[in-house]
């Protein structure tokens, strides 16, 4: 699903909402047809900023989430290295975000959530850190991903076009 509309429509907000780190003023969001009522497990969010830790290299940021969801070490390091290659990063694994362009950092983040298998993954503006090249193949890749992993993934884009190619539903604001 893709929410495609103008700049502070609340495509960003309606992300939050959905991974239960912002509240509605009224009505539920459901998940499942549970109410959400705080962060989950079961959902991840890429926001636009990435949210890599600057003081971990790129397969660091990626192991990490997988730290915290409970994962041993050996699984961190073969999911990261998994993940790595997929996205064509397996060279600057050793490297920290201050040293990677603005795309490379985008794929690390996308690597991170990938690798932690989310049910519901939510994306906003994904792909709009990289080159026009890179983007078209990371959409064919992203899209290839997102139906392999059997979850959900609710994207946020300005690209109508990303929208169509990448969706079977898309909301407009």
């Amino acid at each position: 699903c893709t929410i495609l509309g103008p700049s502070g429509s609340g495509k960003t907000t309606l992300l939050y909402l959905a991974a239960g780190i912002r509240k509605p003023d009224s009505g539920t969001v459901l998940l499942d047809g549970e109410p959400v009522s705080g962060p989950s497990k079961r959902v991840g969010l890429m926001l636009q900023d990435y949210g890599l830790l600057p003081w971990f290299s790129a397969r660091r940021n990626i192991e990490v989430g997988l730290a915290i969801s409970g994962a041993d070490g050996a699984t961190q390091r073969q999911q990261a290295d998994e993940w790595l290659e997929r996205l064509g990063l397996s060279e600057i694994a050793g490297r920290y975000p201050a040293q990677l362009s603005g795309g490379q950092r985008q794929r690390v983040a996308l690597a991170r959530q990938f690798a932690l298998g989310n049910e519901l993954l939510l994306l906003d503006e994904p792909l709009s850190a990289v080159d026009e090249l890179t983007r078209e193949r990371l959409q064919i890749q992203l899209f290839e991903l997102t139906r392999e992993s059997g979850g959900t993934t609710m994207l946020v884009t300005h690209s109508g076009e990303e929208a169509v190619l990448l969706s079977s539903r898309i909301l407009l604001i």
